[in-house]
């Protein structure tokens, strides 16, 4: 199968990072004249580029597109409604909503297909992006909250590693030794996490021993203010995802 991507940017090339085979792969920016090439030769396309120049590259390959094609989008912001609008009745459609992990083999990308989307299509898709990490087909309804918790998630993921990090650094560790202890202490839990499948509940009482250090510590970190905060974060990621949209 010939796919082409309209958009080298980081989020393309994280995507092609973690392809076994590149040979059929054909690459454009925004304004190259291969987005013609693509829109011709290539069965499944990607549409990598920023929100504010799909428009420009949509009427270019619009009328070259055909019901034998599908556009997968990870163009934030982009519905299917508003994709169906800029690229034409006959392609079909596939959204994917990704998170900047992608580049690092450890994305998490949700996948909402159109309603004709080939089946072997979605496969493919959940074929080539189950190699920059995991994968979830939802409905697009669910595209808010993903956008929310895993598409945003990182920022978030990154300020909490930086405020233990800084804790660190106020115990008197260097900065340095903070941030790695910090980031290894957030990967190797992560990585726990997801193999042993073990309740986080189980996990934190497990941890706790009564008495000790880390029990002294929960009881500064563990108040409703706190998970308030963190649901009042996804909601106003949540709420600005549907105002975009």
């Amino acid at each position: 199968m010939k796919i082409g991507f309209l958009g080298a940017g980081k989020m393309a090339h994280g995507i092609l990072s973690a392809m076994a085979d590149t040979s059929s792969v054909v690459l454009s920016s925004v304004d190259d004249n291969r987005n013609v090439e693509i829109a011709r030769t290539c069965e499944l396309i990607f549409l990598a580029v920023r929100p504010q120049d799909v428009d420009a590259v949509a009427a270019e390959v619009k009328p070259l597109l055909t019901a034998k094609q599908t556009v997968v989008s990870i163009v934030a912001g982009k519905t299917l409604r508003k994709l169906r609008a800029a690229l034409g009745a006959k392609v079909n459609l596939i959204r994917v909503m990704p998170n900047l992990a992608l580049r690092a083999g450890a994305g998490m990308c949700a996948i909402c297909p159109g309603p004709k989307a080939p089946k072997r299509h979605l496969a493919e898709v959940e074929r080539i992006l189950g190699g920059a990490g995991e994968t979830v087909v939802l409905k697009e309804k669910d595209f808010d909250a993903v956008t929310a918790l895993s598409g945003s998630g990182p920022a978030y993921f990154a300020y909490m590693e930086e405020a233990m990090a800084e804790g660190g650094v106020a115990l008197g560790l260097k900065p340095a030794v903070a941030r790695l202890l910090a980031e290894q202490t957030m990967y190797g839990t992560a990585k726990f996490l997801r193999e042993s499948k073990m309740p986080l509940r189980d996990f934190i009482e497990g941890v706790c021993t009564k008495g000790g250090t880390t029990a002294a510590g929960m009881r500064r970190l563990a108040t409703p203010a706190f998970k308030r905060i963190v649901a009042g974060t996804l909601a106003a990621a949540a709420q600005r995802s549907r105002e975009l949209a």
